[in-house]
């Protein structure tokens, strides 16, 4: 069979047809196929000043046109390869976004340790005083404290006299309320921010391999 030389063909047997060879981007002779380089004009490697040049290579790849493509404002030129089977996604490649927040009121349980001093003068009463009893600038029975004083009572001059500087050190357990209404924000996160998986992503669309050809003979085009 007769086609122009140069013509890339694919083929579903299992040899090469007469006059072909498959495109495996191999070198072969310049002088032998002086016709097949003066088409390709050594576009895929190599040329007339050297004893080879090179067949396309499209083991595993696929054609494009050549021009300059509209979608992508790329310019390619005859021979030109590119693309990658695997793709890494990194953090330049996230996108600015935000997230919304909301958080509610509630009530927190702590535990609080009180240190009283204690006065080295002997007790005179088994009641507590009508005078308010104030620790830390703040009145003990406070309701915001939650502590209240009750009885019993040790009875006046029960106990020996304190050294002076003694303290009476205690814990005392209670439950405060952090209040607030519900409210709402957004987190913003910059270009880039984030995390991503080491595990490279696969581009290939599905495919069905075959084998391709070029007509290592045959007419020579002629230009239009």
């Amino acid at each position: 069979m007769d086609f122009y030389l140069g013509t890339i063909f694919p083929f579903a047997g299992s040899f090469a047809p007469v006059n072909t060879q498959q495109c495996l981007g191999q070198a072969v002779n310049t002088q032998q196929y002086q016709a097949l380089w003066a088409v390709t004009a050594g576009a895929f490697g190599g040329g007339q000043s050297s004893p080879t040049f090179n067949l396309p290579d499209l083991r595993g790849r696929v054609m494009v046109g050549t021009g300059s493509s509209p979608y992508t404002s790329t310019t390619l030129n005859p021979g030109n390869s590119g693309g990658t089977q695997f793709t890494t996604i990194n953090g330049s490649n996230l996108p600015a976004h935000t997230h919304a927040a909301s958080f509610q009121s509630g009530s927190v349980p702590f535990n609080a340790t009180v240190t009283v001093p204690l006065n080295p003068a002997v007790g005179t009463s088994n009641s507590p005083s009508a005078i308010p009893a104030v620790l830390g600038g703040q009145l003990l029975t406070e309701p915001g404290l939650g502590v209240t004083l009750d009885g019993p009572f040790i009875p006046a001059s029960s106990l020996p006299t304190p050294p002076t500087g003694s303290s009476l050190t205690g814990a005392l357990s209670t439950q405060g309320t952090v209040s607030g209404g519900p409210t709402g924000a957004s987190i913003a996160v910059s270009a880039g921010g984030g995390a991503t998986g080491p595990t490279p992503l696969n581009n290939l669309q599905p495919y069905q391999s075959l084998f391709f050809f070029i007509f290592m003979l045959g007419y020579f085009p002629s230009r239009d």
